[in-house]
């Protein structure tokens, strides 16, 4: 079973609406408080940017993750790829695959790979694992 597996369309589009969505009101916060700079001081306004800029930036990591994450079956491999983190396992070295509620956990060592609910076919993925690899309670 090989192919490139990435989110399921229907959360592509709703979280990335909701993400512009909050990206908006962000900038109405910044602007209500920048017009309103009377009732506010300086400090005010620099500790709202010190504290937002991180999260900005992390919920933009976020939403470019989105886009770019997927999970790849090969003929001797598995990997998944994104911006925060990679891994790749050679069938030969998974010791075994799980599944929860929300993940499907595929394990090599003490390292593993977590495909969530939403990727696209994740059930033919644990089916197709869990007859190939041992399966962990």
């Amino acid at each position: 079973m090989q192919g490139t597996y990435r989110l399921k369309l229907g959360w592509l589009i709703f979280i990335g609406a909701g993400s512009l969505l909050l990206l908006y009101l962000y900038f109405v916060g910044v602007f209500m408080i920048y017009e309103s700079r009377e009732l506010y001081n300086l400090t005010d306004f620099i500790v709202f940017f010190i504290f937002s800029l991180p999260l900005l930036a992390l919920g933009t990591a976020g939403v470019i993750e989105l886009f770019y994450a997927k999970i790849v079956i090969e003929k001797d491999r598995i990997y998944s790829k994104g911006i925060l983190n990679n891994h790749s396992f050679t069938f030969d070295k998974i010791t075994g695959v799980k599944r929860t509620i929300h993940y499907v956990h595929i394990f090599s060592g003490q390292e593993h790979i977590d495909i969530s609910k939403y990727v696209k076919d994740v059930d033919k993925i644990y089916n197709w694992s869990s007859n190939k690899f041992k399966k962990i309670r």
